[in-house]
């Protein structure tokens, strides 16, 4: 079975047999992949963030957390990026309303 993102002329475009020669991305690629939709993930929540760490058990360092998550909402609010998921929603009703 070969991966149909590869080309021809990939290294990479032989049969994948799954073993340590098969075509994998490097480890510092996919770290940078996993931390931009980790902090994609943090913008877009920020407001559910701040509230639920309010929840969190009186342990050494939960303070720090609030605080943190209290100014990362501030942050978000500044620039409008708190609630994304709810000006998507509003953006999508009002294409959805022009269809009809």
């Amino acid at each position: 079975m070969r991966q149909p993102w590869l080309d021809e002329t990939s290294p990479y475009a032989h049969d994948d047999d799954f073993s340590p020669q098969s075509a994998t991305r490097p480890v510092s690629r996919v770290a940078l992949a996993f931390a931009l939709a980790v902090i994609v993930l943090l913008a877009g929540t920020s407001s559910d963030l701040a509230r639920s760490v309010l929840d969190l058990p009186t342990l050494p360092g939960t303070d720090t957390v609030i605080a943190a998550a209290d100014r990362l909402n501030t942050a978000m609010q500044a620039v409008g990026l708190d609630r994304p998921h709810a000006a998507l929603r509003e953006q999508a009703r009002a294409v959805e309303a022009l269809r009809y």
